[in-house]
């Protein structure tokens, strides 16, 4: 957001316990990713974006026919309300990027693992794990 911190989320669905994890949700048939990312941080959160980069793209299982991708979104504006699915509940919180790394990513129910790897493997390196960090707060 404005101020360098990140929002995430606590998400209930029903029949599953809640989870903290990035805003995000499924890309429909025909739809783009980025048009994914953007229609799910708007119903999520009432937040549009309007800047997007494409962070991590990833296919988590062989002979699966889907990827994952997270996008680092900057320039954010609220224009309305949550729009959430009949019993979905999501919660929305700012964290410094210092409390989301220390805090959330390595919690076990954190539920965005590529997330959490790309993060623990760039914390070996101080200088890449600068270079990251200022993409999310800068």
């Amino acid at each position: 957001d404005s101020d360098g911190k990140l929002i995430i989320s606590n998400e209930e669905q029903p029949g599953r316990p809640a989870q903290v994890g990035l805003i995000g949700g499924r890309v429909d048939k025909g739809e783009e990713p980025i048009d994914a990312a953007k229609r799910e941080l708007l119903e999520e959160s009432g937040y549009i974006a309007h800047d997007f980069k494409l962070w991590i793209k990833t296919t988590p299982l062989e002979k699966v026919e889907w990827s994952t991708y997270i996008f680092i979104v900057k320039n954010i504006e609220k224009v309305q309300d949550q729009e959430l699915e009949s019993g979905e509940k999501i919660n929305l919180f700012k964290v410094s990027f210092d409390e989301f790394v220390d805090k959330y990513v390595v919690d076990e129910d954190f539920r965005d693992f590529e997330c959490t790897l790309e993060i623990l493997r760039a914390k070996n390196d101080p200088e890449q794990f600068l270079k990251l960090k200022k993409q999310f707060t800068n």
